[in-house]
């Protein structure tokens, strides 16, 4: 049986900037592709999908692709606002080269104003 996401309120109001997601250097990403922040119940096919940022860079001598670390994606406030006095599942995806995608779990967020 799995667990229920925990909800997190989110107060726009105290944001200043776009909310900052960061990806954890252990999490599995396709290194070849891309990652960015999605919002909403379908992770197939989500409301909202941030920029997309390289997962990794190639390394020429050894013709690998490596992790880039300390990954960071972001949601802008404007997006957050369209969900005030409401609940949205915020994940990240990443994307592979061949347009496989794998989602984190999601964080439901409540935004409130």
């Amino acid at each position: 049986m799995a667990l229920a996401a925990p909800i997190l309120v989110l107060k726009l109001s105290n944001l200043k900037d776009p909310l900052e997601i960061s990806i954890s250097d252990s999490s599995d990403l396709f290194l070849e592709g891309t990652v960015n922040a999605t919002l909403g119940k379908d992770e197939e096919y989500p409301d909202w999908s941030g920029y997309a940022m390289p997962a990794g860079k190639p390394n020429f001598e050894t013709d690998e692709y490596e992790r880039l670390l300390d990954l960071k994606v972001y949601v802008p406030k404007e997006e957050l606002g369209k969900y005030i006095n409401q609940t949205v599942e915020l994940r990240y995806q990443t994307i592979g080269e061949s347009g496989l995608a794998m989602s984190s779990p999601p964080v439901v967020l409540h935004i409130e104003e």
